[in-house]
């Protein structure tokens, strides 16, 4: 439902050709995927942080002042439900929303009873869980906290997660170096397809990535459309999310985490290529050569992520299901019995 509601803000926002062009590559992001078909507290945070997307566009394009209130007073609130997802939300997306806030400091003064009554509202919902920690004797922050206990060097986060996430790349549960990253591609049967656009969609992803870097950091560039200054002001909170990511994770030795730590930042780190496509949405429509080779491109990349998540699921998720049936049927059955 969430998924398909920003579908269609992309649609009536950035209009049907950065829609079309988005919607396959979101729709069949294996951390998606993943995030859709299994039922995990950290992928609530993932699913979540494309409503958080939506209230900070529309916070920050204020074409609509009402829109602008409304999402004062709701990007917490959501954030607060990120933040049940994971607790590694406080280090990442919540501290990054906060600069953000004490950046654009003149913004934030006009709006700011909305995002004291956005503060009061997301308390209220983390207080269940809250009650919980304080019933458990805090168990789960003191395990969070004690990941970087002792550790007296640099802690440096997984942030390289937020540049990979809108590439082929799922590797949550075989990353433990780039020899486990190949063998999961050319292992017997080898599937040499997708790698080779796993290679080409890391290469689309980090060509984005500098053209937004070329642009947020040309400070003499007016963007040509409003649209285009919205995104731009969305890649700069990227930027920054990346740096305020780090900052917190090395401060509070919060240790360097997994990829699901950051899912909270997982629509955001979509932002560079929104921006090229809204960017060159008339050169790409004016020139069919460009037109039709981005378009073959994504539907053979769509069937490379087709085989991609099969064989993820063949490999990783199918033994655990099963496994989990058992448990479940093994539960059922003794409570027949009583």
């Amino acid at each position: 439902m969430i998924i398909s509601l920003f579908i269609f803000w992309l649609y009536k926002r950035l209009g049907l050709f950065v829609c079309s062009l988005m919607s396959p590559l979101i729709l069949l992001n294996g951390y998606l995927v993943k995030a859709m078909t299994n039922f995990w507290n950290p992928n609530i945070s993932l699913i979540f942080s494309f409503i958080f997307f939506i209230l900070l566009y529309e916070y920050i394009d204020k074409k609509s002042n009402k829109k602008t209130v409304i999402s004062s007073i709701f990007i917490f609130p959501v954030l607060a439900i990120i933040a049940q997802g994971h607790f590694a939300s406080f280090f990442s997306v919540i501290p990054s929303m906060i600069f953000y806030l004490i950046v654009t400091y003149k913004n934030t003064i006009k709006y700011l009873k909305y995002w004291i009554l956005g503060i009061f509202l997301s308390f209220l919902l983390y207080l269940p869980y809250l009650i919980s920690e304080i019933n458990n004797s805090f168990i789960n922050t003191k395990s969070m906290m004690s990941k970087g206990y002792g550790v007296s060097r640099i802690i440096v986060a997984k942030v390289q997660a937020l540049f990979l996430f809108p590439t082929n790349e799922m590797s949550s549960h075989y990353l433990q170096g780039l020899k486990n990253i190949i063998e999961f591609w050319t292992s017997s049967p080898s599937y040499i397809y997708g790698l080779i656009f796993l290679v080409l969609s890391i290469i689309f992803s980090l060509y984005c990535l500098i053209n937004m870097l070329y642009y947020v950091f040309n400070f003499k560039y007016k963007a040509k459309t409003s649209y285009e200054g919205t995104i731009l002001e969305l890649s700069r909170f990227f930027i920054l999310s990346v740096f305020s990511t780090l900052l917190c994770f090395n401060t509070f030795k919060f240790g360097e985490g997994y990829f699901h730590y950051l899912y909270g930042l997982f629509s955001v780190s979509y932002s560079p290529i929104i921006l090229f496509f809204v960017q060159k949405e008339n050169y790409i429509l004016n020139n069919k050569k460009i037109f039709f080779a981005l378009v073959i491109f994504l539907i053979l990349n769509a069937a490379a992520m087709f085989g991609t998540i099969d064989r993820y699921v063949n490999r990783f998720e199918r033994n655990s299901s099963n496994k989990h049936n058992i448990y479940i049927e093994d539960f059922l059955k003794t409570k027949e019995k009583y």
